[in-house]
């Protein structure tokens, strides 16, 4: 049998190969699906508020606006 040279070189690529194809998956999903989620969250919250600080305005008021 003959011994394979240069084995424990070719594994640790291949595990860095893998582990940056799976890091550019966990970047790639985060910023074509968690970033726009969490800007329509947001987004939903600070027209949330806009309707309750109009309504407090307009109840408590005495309907006075800007």
């Amino acid at each position: 049998m003959e011994k394979v040279r240069g084995r424990r070189g070719q594994s640790t690529v291949e595990y860095v190969i893998v582990f940056t194809a799976i890091a550019a998956a966990i970047i790639f999903a985060a910023v074509s699906i968690i970033k726009p989620a969490v800007n329509r969250t947001y987004n939903q919250a600070g027209a949330s508020i806009e309707r309750g600080a109009d309504y407090f305005g307009n109840k408590v008021g005495f309907g006075f606006t800007n």
